[in-house]
């Protein structure tokens, strides 16, 4: 059994990392919001490649106040698999980039979702009313607006990232959001996003981090200044406040269970509910330590603060990182 577990012990913690992920609602997903991430940072010569896979299912459609022809419709699937590295440098510094690779369409788990809420009782809200899997993404306000109702693939914003190791369980991270993404597609929002934030981890950085505790937690909170893109230039919140909280139980020698909350402030000044107030997302699951080098993670997301993000999103991650000699 001990040869499943890491042979460099300061690289335990990667089953205990938050899940990579953000709100993935059609027009918050071009918005550059990090993804939750933890204080812990590699140690000079470690990397990690990575791989999250997220399926989104969204069905909203939402009158507003601002008058005639002003309405919100998210029905569809996105999926997205990011790929990213990261590679500690000594002293305390990593860097890290992520590319996106999006695809809106009309996807597939309508009829399941819907089952689902059948079989527990639970309400479908308005997807009894519309066409299962169908492919609308169309917002109208009094200004220019957006809309898809084809499929469409392509590259996302890419994303670099920096983080400083501030003593054992703090972390200060940063990251740039280049626009490599189409925003007529929304597959990018046409600016360059800045995102800061101050991280803590229970469990630490290095070897003997809270070594041996079943639970462990880790907290965030920061900022997102963003540029004037081309997406919803008129409706653009310049700023946009972010957190996530995780608390983590260690069930067995391998597999880590997780329940995490991730919130954000508005990032459009909108008069849909949807889209001008703040979110807040449920995240569940599981990560596995396989061998010396892998980590697999299985989750999902609920939409706590009901149409502010997807209905469901489901993630299936993988990560590698070969221990440092």
């Amino acid at each position: 059994m001990a040869s499943l577990l890491p042979a460099n012990p300061a690289l335990a913690s990667g089953p205990e990392a938050p899940f990579p992920t953000a709100n993935r609602s059609p027009l918050l997903l071009p918005v550059g919001l990090p993804d939750a991430s933890s204080a812990v940072v590699l140690p000079a010569g470690a990397f990690e490649l990575r791989s999250t896979l997220e399926i989104a299912n969204t069905s909203l459609y939402e009158l507003s106040p601002c008058g005639d022809g002003c309405s919100l419709a998210l029905d569809g699937e996105t999926t997205r698999l990011a790929l990213g590295a990261r590679r500690g440098f000594g002293n305390g510094w990593e860097a890290s980039i992520t590319l996106p690779l999006l695809r809106h369409s009309g996807g597939f788990l309508d009829s399941a979702i819907e089952g689902w809420h059948d079989v527990f009782g639970l309400p479908n809200g308005d997807r009894d009313s519309y066409p299962q899997d169908r492919l609308r993404y169309r917002y109208r306000p009094d200004s220019d607006g957006v809309a898809i109702t084809d499929t469409v693939t392509g590259i996302g914003d890419a994303q670099l990232g920096i983080a400083r190791r501030l003593g054992a369980r703090f972390a200060l991270r940063g990251q740039l959001e280049l626009p490599s993404g189409d925003p007529d597609d929304l597959t990018g929002s046409g600016g360059t996003d800045l995102a800061l934030s101050l991280h803590f981890s229970s469990n630490g950085n290095g070897a003997n981090a809270n070594a041996g505790q079943p639970l462990y937690a880790h907290l965030s909170g920061g900022v997102l200044l963003r540029e004037d893109g081309d997406l919803l230039p008129a409706e653009q919140e310049n700023w946009v406040g972010f957190g996530s909280a995780t608390v983590g139980w260690r069930a067995s020698e391998h597999w880590h269970l997780k329940v995490q909350l991730d919130a954000h402030s508005a990032a459009w000044d909108s008069p849909q509910e949807a889209l001008g107030e703040p979110s807040a997302q449920l995240v569940v699951g599981a990560s596995a330590q396989l061998g010396e080098a892998w980590v697999i993670d299985l989750a999902f997301s609920e939409d706590i603060v009901v149409e502010r993000s997807p209905d469901i999103v489901f993630q299936l991650g993988l990560r590698w990182r070969p221990p440092v000699r």
